[in-house]
């Protein structure tokens, strides 16, 4: 009896999985903002805001879904960098030249994508507010490395391989 109950319910999982594959982002394909800030005067700011996984692998014409998990009422981005404009101090992260760059062309467009609509290259990015969820196409061929971050914390950084 137990091995039938077992068995029923790993089948209505695996239906459930194929499901929500079918219909929407593939198992895996799902980035989530957590996290939250705190503030006390004249002793810490400290913000723990992250993309996670920060790797995913995405087949080219593939969904990405990002979430909004985080604590807070920040808006946060997903903008896709070149590998060498990614900060790495904390002096790069609070004078980011790239990202006002991006925060700039985004001007009140929620999305700024390539031609193709999808992320596929350096300046492609999108804009998640608190509570939203969205999908994007990731449009890059096989192969592709593609790095991100959140051009408003420049510290939540990812990358994503693009595969077959």
């Amino acid at each position: 009896m137990k091995t039938r109950v077992f068995v029923a319910a790993l089948a209505l999982a695996l239906v459930l999985g194929a499901g929500t594959w079918a219909f929407g982002t593939p198992p895996g394909n799902t980035i989530t903002t957590l996290g939250s800030e705190s503030f006390q005067p004249n002793t810490l700011i400290q913000a723990t805001y992250r993309f996670s996984p920060s790797v995913v692998d995405v087949k080219s014409g593939g969904r990405l879904k990002l979430v909004y998990g985080n604590k807070g009422d920040d808006p946060h981005t997903l903008s896709i960098v070149d590998q060498g404009q990614l900060p790495t101090t904390v002096g790069q992260v609070f004078n980011c030249q790239v990202c006002n760059q991006i925060l700039k062309s985004m001007g009140h467009h929620k999305r700024v994508l390539g031609s193709d609509g999808g992320l596929n290259q350096s300046g492609d990015s999108l804009l998640l507010f608190p509570g939203q969820t969205t999908t994007v196409k990731v449009t890059a061929p096989p192969g592709t490395t593609l790095y991100f971050m959140c051009a408003i914390h420049p510290w939540m950084q990812g990358t994503i391989y693009v595969t077959r």
